[in-house]
């Protein structure tokens, strides 16, 4: 079986968060499982037992933007017409990846700085998703006939809606909502140079509140319609989630699934870790402590074992529930626990936090600007806690590689963490992290009072052992996408 992906991002060669991770692992572990074979299957999205054997070939097709400097070979080239005027397209295979990466260079629309931000961005990934039909057809006359498309997020919504409006192009289509927050929308002067038929402006495909949403098109015309968790998939079903498209998924709601994503294990690992001060691992965690005494140097905290830290690695946003820490954070404090944040995002919560780390510098790290990645690596291994109090969280990463490294993740029941984080409790000596409901600053606290009350306990060792046991591998992934694939 042959998937095709596309996509806005892959990294390392372009990406800005979880998209580009998900794009750069999951083909791997399709492939990786194909060339294996399957082992035995759970149920999952489509309560299916074990599928048959049968071999997985995956390539990524992305544009060419002008920040991937990834040799390449030349496959082919054509002119097509777009927005009133002929494009030049060349597609390139990628030379010496892992992954199979194929680039669609359209210099008129990627030969920029930034990958997203620009006027045209609706015009950009249009011609994208169009020539994207040619480069299927290259494949397809070049012995790698395409059985699925599997389409992420807004920027390749519109490709079902090209092929199904204007091609007869092989293969079914599977679109993935990473985040539904961010939909595409542009005013409707846009479908004409889209050169899209007027006749799909209407309420049922792509017609928003007098506007033109591609997001809302990929979700009618796909073949079926994914999530990065299976809270998330029912969530967005309700108008608190759905961001407006409430109505169009509950229509599609036979044909939506949900699956949560992995983490790379390669990656994400103590026992390997270039950047931690020293390595550890599930059998033996004293590299740990080192781990922490380096965390709080780094931060101009006091070197002491006895107090919890809490990290955060996040993007400073409302949707990340900063807010609801901030009004906490007085009484957060009073715990005696050290916080150390490292990120970015908007400019209002950043001044909030900026005033709240010159009041507790004794306790309290703050990083913002350019993103540090060894930080992050030292933040996930030195820290006891994590902390994810997200308003909404179609999945999330953090939480998964917080537990990879023995630290406790503190989330609120949303999306792929009410899937992924089970709370802990001392009777049962079951869970792997503490989870709080309401999104309100007093059951934070409430929460992050337990957790750091059970940082002191005899619980502890267990609940962190809890926390190395669970396995968000890719693999476990790709056996419910394989299933996913096979229904189509």
């Amino acid at each position: 079986m042959n998937i095709l992906f596309l996509a806005a991002e892959a990294a390392p060669f372009a990406s800005t968060g979880g998209l580009g991770e998900v794009i750069a692992s999951l083909p791997l572990a399709l492939n990786s499982e194909g060339r294996a074979g399957s082992p035995s299957q759970p149920r999952g999205a489509l309560g299916e037992s074990a599928l048959p054997l049968q071999n997985f070939s995956c390539r990524v097709l992305l544009p060419a933007y002008k920040k991937i400097s990834q040799p390449c070979t030349t496959l082919t080239e054509w002119t097509m017409d777009f927005d009133g005027k002929s494009i030049s397209v060349i597609l390139k295979k990628a030379i010496d990846t892992e992954l199979p990466l194929y680039l669609l260079d359209i210099p008129d629309y990627f030969d920029r700085d930034q990958l997203y931000g620009y006027e045209d961005d609706i015009l950009r990934f249009g011609v994208f998703c169009r020539a994207a039909i040619v480069a299927q057809k290259y494949f397809c006359e070049h012995d790698w006939e395409v059985d699925i498309i599997h389409c992420h997020d807004w920027h390749t919504a519109l490709f079902p809606v090209y092929k199904s409006t204007f091609f007869n192009a092989p293969g079914k289509v599977l679109l993935t909502i990473h985040n539904l927050a961010y939909q595409g929308v542009c005013d409707a002067a846009f479908l004409t140079r889209l050169g899209l038929p007027s006749e799909l402006f209407n309420m049922h495909q792509l017609e928003f509140w007098e506007q033109l949403n591609p997001f809302k098109g990929g979700l009618v015309f796909a073949d079926a319609i994914s999530t990065v968790s299976p809270t998330y998939a029912k969530e967005i079903q309700t108008a608190e989630f759905g961001c407006g498209l409430q109505d169009v998924l509950k229509e599609r709601k036979d044909k939506l699934f949900g699956v949560i994503n992995g983490i790379d294990q390669n990656v994400w690992n103590p026992q390997k870790d270039v950047y931690l001060q020293s390595n550890y691992s599930a059998e033996n965690i004293s590299g740990k402590a080192d781990c922490k005494k380096r965390l709080q140097e780094l931060g101009n905290l006091k070197t002491d074992p006895k107090i919890p830290v809490m990290g955060m690695v996040t993007r400073l946003t409302a949707q990340k529930g900063i807010d609801l820490l901030i009004t906490a954070f007085d009484e957060i404090m009073k715990l005696g626990i050290h916080l150390v944040i490292l990120g970015d995002g908007e400019p209002g919560i950043i001044a909030q936090l900026k005033v709240l780390f010159l009041k507790y510098q004794e306790q309290f790290s703050l990083t913002t600007g350019v993103f540090d990645v060894e930080l992050a690596h030292q933040i996930y291994a030195g820290s006891d806690l994590f902390l994810m109090p997200s308003r909404f969280e179609p999945c999330g990463l953090a939480q998964m590689i917080s537990m990879r490294y023995g630290t406790i993740p503190i989330v609120r029941a949303t999306g792929g963490l009410a899937d992924t984080v089970r709370h802990f409790t001392n009777f049962a000596q079951s869970g792997n992290g503490f989870v709080f409901e309401s999104p309100d600053s007093t059951a934070l606290l409430k929460t992050v009072t337990e957790a750091t009350d059970c940082f002191k306990s005899k619980s502890w060792k267990r609940l962190q052992q809890n926390a190395f046991d669970a396995d968000f591998s890719w693999q476990q992934s790709a056996q419910e996408y394989k299933k996913i694939y096979r229904s189509l």
